[in-house]
């Protein structure tokens, strides 16, 4: 599978994290498991930066990041899960 990185998310409401999460931010590492959290649920501030989200499964994850090219989501790249 070849994709193409950074991916704009147009719909961050219909992006579910699920499993394992992470969301990195201003310094500060805050860690879910077994949430269903809407990538639009999580919260984003311009003073802190950026903010970076690490999605896995076992098998597979994702990774986002806000604010790197404006105020929107990206995909930035996939993970191989934590299996």
């Amino acid at each position: 599978m070849n994709e193409t990185f950074p991916k704009k998310i147009e719909n961050p409401r219909e992006v579910i994290l699920s499993d394992f999460i992470k969301v990195i931010r201003d310094k500060k590492v805050d860690t879910y498991i077994g949430s269903d959290l809407p990538l639009s649920k999580v919260k984003v501030c311009k003073e802190w930066g950026t903010v970076t989200v690490i999605a896995e499964t076992p098998h597979h994850g994702e990774i986002y990041k806000y604010g790197n090219h404006g105020d929107y989501w990206e995909q930035i790249g996939t993970t191989c899960g934590y299996a």
